[in-house]
């Protein structure tokens, strides 16, 4: 049976139960806490460290994502010290990845962009030689290696989520990628999650890349038109058309209802009901 403790928090005393993290209980109490790699129901991997807190007895911040809270812990989620080894972590991350917001197609759309703006960071003091674009073909799936911050939060999802096991993490010349697991290519459903959780656009549908920018998009939560299974899903739709298909908050996409939107614009979709007489439909 699980049990309940006792955690100060920035001075304020919480009730959590055994097995929720520090972030959980930030959460539920309405204590900000910036996230980039953290996904809600998958692994918790740490890997971003923007979420570090300190804690009282323990020498070094912790990832409030992946440490999980024991009775009488003291913890302090915005010191100087916490302050300046988020802005590091954050730093690490910019370096690497192109500072070009303004042209990038996830702009707008963006985590990274989202926690440098709350963290006050508008320049980096080194930057990596800037990278061409390097693009994996995933079939119906483009992958941005130039993109990529490794956050793995696209493994996780597929993993934990899916059960699809289609992705993982792998070193290539030096750098963390991401990377089919059959090396024949992408071996899945093609749900597109990946894509959906990914906080910089570093994956990205094929059929939406380039199509539009994504400030133009009015997002709508409709259900699939697809089948009459009735999915809720999320439609990106500019100029009267649908650009792109994207999960919704409480449900997933098959492939077919992500990628077959298309289907809106035929003209062989019934429009009305019809009744079929002597094998001729009417």
């Amino acid at each position: 049976m699980a049990k309940n403790g006792k955690i100060i928090i920035d001075n304020n005393e919480y009730s959590f139960i055994e097995g929720e993290t520090i972030l959980d209980i930030a959460r539920k109490n309405n204590i900000d806490i910036p996230v980039l790699c953290y996904l809600k129901d998958v692994t918790e991997t740490g890997a971003c460290r923007i979420c570090l807190v300190e804690a009282d007895g323990v020498p070094v911040p912790l990832a409030a994502c992946s440490t999980y809270a024991n009775d009488g812990m003291v913890i302090r989620t915005n010191t100087e010290t916490v302050v300046k080894h988020r802005l590091k972590a954050l730093e690490f991350i910019l370096m690497k990845h192109p500072l070009e917001c303004g042209i990038c197609e996830n702009n707008g759309d963006c985590k990274l962009q989202n926690i440098a703006k709350k963290l006050g960071v508008s320049e980096v003091t080194e930057v990596v030689e800037r990278r061409e674009e390097v693009l994996d073909d995933w079939n119906m799936l483009w992958y941005n290696r130039t993109s990529c911050v490794s956050c793995q939060r696209c493994v996780a999802v597929c993993n934990d989520v899916t059960g699809c096991f289609a992705i993982e993490m792998d070193i290539d010349d030096g750098e963390s990628i991401v990377k089919p697991v059959s090396d024949e290519g992408l071996s899945c459903d093609y749900c597109g999650i990946c894509a959906d959780v990914c906080p910089v656009g570093a994956i990205i549908d094929k059929p939406f890349k380039y199509s539009v920018k994504i400030w133009g998009l009015s997002n709508i939560n409709t259900a699939c038109s697809f089948c009459p299974v009735g999915c809720k899903l999320n439609y990106g739709v500019h100029g009267e058309k649908v650009h792109r298909v994207r999960k919704s908050r409480n449900n997933y996409t098959c492939s077919k209802g992500r990628y077959g939107f298309k289907f809106i614009e035929s003209d062989k979709r019934l429009k009305y009901p019809m009744i079929k007489r002597d094998g001729v439909l009417y």
